[in-house]
């Protein structure tokens, strides 16, 4: 009996003990779960009500310009939001597919009546709809009047803001269970020994009195008991509220903690497994597990480069950090890793805790701050001034280009750069354009420290506040020198003769359409001179380009010297000048005869003037062609075509010649041009014919022969080589009727050789002009030409003049190599006219010189001609030539060529040239 009371004792107070330490923490925190739930309810509704209201214009704004509702970083929980219209039709979304719908449709926890009652009253109205979501109606005020009845409906979730209360309750409701039951357990075990085991004794001293056994009597103090119970109680409520107010701080703390970490901070083990994670929800680290590799979702490199700083950071007592590009699965973002070793307090081992920092927009700002510092430090002068254009900063490029050290210049106004060139006036008008556009650029010159002025472009540029009140200048400039001196260059070589620095052409015509408007004015006759030096190309092909171009220097330098200083001379090109002589007389004969005496002058003057280059003495002369002007209904071009007619006119009379353009000298044009157009028909018709000239040996024995041509128009009428082969020459041609002649020639020689040649004919001469032999195709047209007739080239010679050997030595050396392989033989023709090198032409495989007649036609009365035979004879033989002498006419020419020993003759005194069937009947033998 005694144990079940005890017993019942005992259980009775430990189920006490367990209901006071449930129920009693459970009803503590209900109610201050309940208070921090109402004051979460109650903040939220305010700063909800705040962020709506700031979002009213930045929506406005955006739904203005692109109809899509921005992000709002300050509300992180926020699910949907919506902008409706008074139809409550969805007129934008945070999700754009709901757009256009009605919200009744898509949206359940829209309430219409709370819609009409935030319409009516214009003012937002918040609903918790849910005990963790609110649902907030906002009226609108657009610019657009037909959105003003919208309204902006959103809902708000406050669910992780529950569960965290809910959690922080749940611990303290743990806490205070612990204690209750602490306390519910302690008191049992002092019942125990203050109640149940007194009355034990007080009971077992009671049976044992009915016995008549007495011991003394049990003093039990009952008032000090009690009295302990209760202070006991009141320590016990005086340690919950401690408890509580310790916990609150914590809170508070945490909070704080949770705000301020890193965007993600991770305590790992030494070896980078994850032991706990901090940061907002998709951070870095938020999706690990405890025990993960804080590497696992990173790239190789960036793992790599992390587990590397984890090693290094082991044992050490300090933080050490790195930047990391996380690549393009973290749209190459730069954070900013930092490795703390700490110490564990929970298991006193060493831990390490990883923070990172987002610093892509500080790397931006590097970036940019490093692309300001480039331009800054560009090839442009930089100059930043305060408002008061005092200079605050230069770079380097200006201290280069204005001699100017930074010390020197930091402190002083822009004025320092000033020249005298540029007046008040001018800067006046630049920083007022500056004023009132934000700008100015333009040309200008700035004196460097050594008082020297240079030429720039500059421009000046405003920077101003936000307030719009100026607060410095940037002056660029460049250094622009080069590039005038560029500009002047062209220039001069679009107006002057890169050689002669004397006017061109297009200078030359502006001249003289001012003369030709000064003239027409005034009553004036001016002159026209265009000048051709004579005889220049061979000249410039036997001595080179070099002493060509020394040549047309001196002859310049001459011209100029004749002329008065009003006068004007221009260089056309190559070996062609133009003279204006301004303004000679009103008179027109007058003015011709001062024209005629000047021209005469600069002929003379060229004539007698001898020119030394490279230890050489050259003369030359010019001719000349003059034209008057005004003249009524001609232009420019038309005076320089007269002149240049004029100067042909005094080429063909002799050359060294003076001769007016006349009409005349234009019918001779015109008759030219005829002849070219005839020309080129006759040469498609095949209208010419050839006639072959004998060559007779000392012994009255034909040893060759030349094929001449001949061109019988179709009116039946001769036309003299002499008048057809030059043009064919300068019109080009030459070439097609060259060929022809040749393919010509080959049928004949073929012909004669079946006819029976006497056997001591060697070869039939067949001229190639210049033009024919340089042209591309005159080997293949040779060697068509003797397939197709059958003649052996060892019986061909042909005749080439002596200037095109020179006019490009190395394609005729390898053309005349190539012939000479395929068994022709070579003559020039003309020898003693032109400007040979010797040297040169002993390279050549030229086999035999014909003397001009020229030389042959006064041999006998003519000393000089008589001299140059002999000298022509006796060098030919020096060099293993062989010689003939064409145009022998007389006995006497036969007989001063036999005494010098030229043995072979051409000419009219053994035979005209005959036709080919006079030619067959008289030489061969069938």
């Amino acid at each position: 009996m005694k144990l079940l009371k005890e017993f019942s004792i005992l259980t009775k107070t430990t189920v006490a003990s367990i209901l006071i330490s449930v129920l009693v923490p459970s009803a503590i925190s209900f109610y201050f779960y309940q208070n921090q739930v109402n004051q979460l309810v109650t903040d939220t509704k305010k700063s909800l009500g705040l962020s709506v209201d700031r979002m009213q214009i930045a929506i406005d704004d955006a739904l203005a310009s692109n109809h899509k509702i921005p992000s709002f970083h300050d509300l992180e929980n926020l699910n949907v939001l919506f902008v409706v219209d008074g139809t409550r039709s969805i007129i934008a979304s945070s999700n754009p597919e709901m757009t256009g719908i009605s919200i009744l449709e898509k949206y359940p926890l829209f309430s219409e009546d709370h819609a009409d009652r935030a319409t009516r009253g214009a003012q937002q109205v918040i609903q918790l709809h849910h005990p963790d979501t609110f649902v907030f109606y906002h009226p609108l005020k657009f610019t657009k009047e037909y959105l003003n009845q919208s309204l902006l409906v959103g809902d708000y979730s406050i669910s992780d803001q529950i569960e965290y209360i809910q959690a922080s309750y749940r611990v303290l409701t743990l806490i205070l269970t612990s204690i209750l039951l602490t306390i519910g357990l302690t008191l049992r075990f002092w019942l125990k020994s203050q109640f149940v085991k007194p009355l034990s004794i007080a009971t077992e001293k009671n049976r044992l009195a009915h016995k008549q056994e007495f011991t003394e009597a049990l003093h039990l103090n009952q008032n000090s008991e009690v009295t302990a119970l209760a202070n006991s109680i009141n320590e016990l409520q005086r340690a919950i509220r401690t408890t509580l107010t310790e916990l609150e701080h914590s809170e508070a703390l945490y909070r704080i903690f949770a705000s301020s970490v890193p965007e993600a901070s991770a305590v790992v083990t030494q070896t980078g497994n994850l032991v706990a994670a901090f940061g907002p929800e998709g951070a870095l680290f938020s999706e690990l597990k405890s025990g993960d590799a804080i590497t696992k979702s990173l790239p190789s490199p960036t793992a790599m480069l992390i587990n590397n700083k984890l090693r290094e950071a082991r044992g050490l007592d300090r933080r050490i950090t790195v930047e990391i590009n996380l690549g393009e699965q973290f749209n190459n973002e730069f954070f900013l890793f930092s490795f703390s070793p700490i110490q564990s307090p929970i298991s006193g081992q060493p831990v390490m805790l990883v923070s990172t920092y987002n610093i892509s927009e500080q790397k931006k700002h590097e970036k940019t701050l490093g692309v300001l510092a480039s331009v800054f430090e560009s090839r442009e002068a930089i100059v930043i001034t305060d408002e008061q254009t005092r200079i605050l900063r230069v770079n380097t490029e200006f201290c280069r280009l204005t001699g100017y050290l930074e010390k020197d210049i930091i402190g002083n106004t822009t004025d320092i750069l000033a020249t005298t060139k540029h007046n008040s006036e001018f800067w006046h008008s630049v920083w007022q354009k500056v004023m009132y556009e934000g700008s100015w650029m333009g040309e200008l010159e700035v004196k460097k420290k050594d008082e020297r002025n240079i030429p720039v472009r500059q421009t000046i540029s405003v920077v101003k506040d936000s307030d719009e009140i100026t607060q410095n200048y940037v002056i660029v400039f460049t250094d622009i020198s080069e590039q005038r001196k560029a500009m002047s260059l062209i220039r001069y070589h679009a107006n002057f003769d890169t050689l002669t620095d004397l006017p061109n052409r297009r200078m030359l015509m502006a001249q003289l359409n001012r003369l030709m408007a000064q003239g027409s004015r005034h009553g004036f006759f001016s002159a026209l001179l265009f000048l051709d030096l004579d005889n220049f190309k061979q000249i410039n092909d036997s001595y080179g380009h070099p002493v060509g171009d020394q040549l047309l220097l001196e002859v310049a330098k001459i011209i100029k010297s004749r002329l008065r200083t009003e006068d004007f001379i221009a260089r056309l090109g190559g070996d062609e000048f133009v003279v204006l002589l301004h303004q000679l007389d009103k008179d027109q004969n007058s003015a011709a005869r001062k024209a005629l005496s000047i021209s005469n002058n600069l002929a003379r003057a060229l004539k007698e003037s001898s020119v030394h280059i490279n230890q050489m003495r050259i003369s030359t002369t010019a001719s000349i062609g003059i034209t008057l002007f005004p003249k009524k209904g001609s232009t420019a071009f038309d005076l320089l075509r007269e002149a240049d007619t004029a100067m042909y006119q005094a080429k063909s009379i002799g050359r060294n010649q003076v001769s007016f353009f006349s009409t005349e000298m234009q019918k001779q044009v015109t008759h030219t041009l005829n002849l070219v157009n005839q020309l080129n028909q006759a040469i498609d018709k095949e209208e010419f014919k050839l006639v072959y000239q004998p060559q007779i040996n000392a012994n009255n024995e034909i040893v060759g022969a030349e094929a001449l041509v001949r061109w019988f128009s179709r009116q039946g009428d001769a036309i003299p080589p002499a008048e057809f082969i030059p043009h064919a020459e300068d019109s080009g041609s030459i070439i097609e009727l060259g060929n022809l002649i040749f393919k010509r020639a080959t049928q004949d020689l073929t012909k004669m050789q079946q006819q029976g040649l006497p056997e001591s004919f060697r070869r039939l001469a067949i001229n190639i002009s210049p033009r024919q032999l340089m042209s591309e195709n005159f080997k293949n047209q040779v060697e068509q030409a003797i397939d197709h007739s059958g003649a052996s080239p060892s019986r061909i010679e042909l005749e080439i003049t002596e200037s095109s050997l020179f006019e490009n030595r190395t394609q005729t050396s390898g053309i005349l190599d190539e012939l000479k392989n395929k068994g022709f033989t070579f003559s020039i023709d003309d020898f003693g006219t032109g400007y040979s090198s010797l040297s040169y032409l002993k390279q050549l495989p030229i086999e035999k010189l014909k003397i001009d007649q020229y030389f042959v036609r006064d041999v006998a009365k003519d000393t000089s001609d008589a001299q140059i035979v002999k000298t022509i004879i006796t060098m030919a033989y020096a060099m293993g030539l062989n010689v003939i002498a064409e145009g022998v006419e007389t006995s006497e020419q036969l007989e001063f060529l036999k005494q010098n020993q030229c043995f072979e003759f051409q000419g009219y005194y053994f035979s005209k040239p005959l036709t080919l069937d006079d030619f067959l009947a008289r030489y061969c033998r069938h």
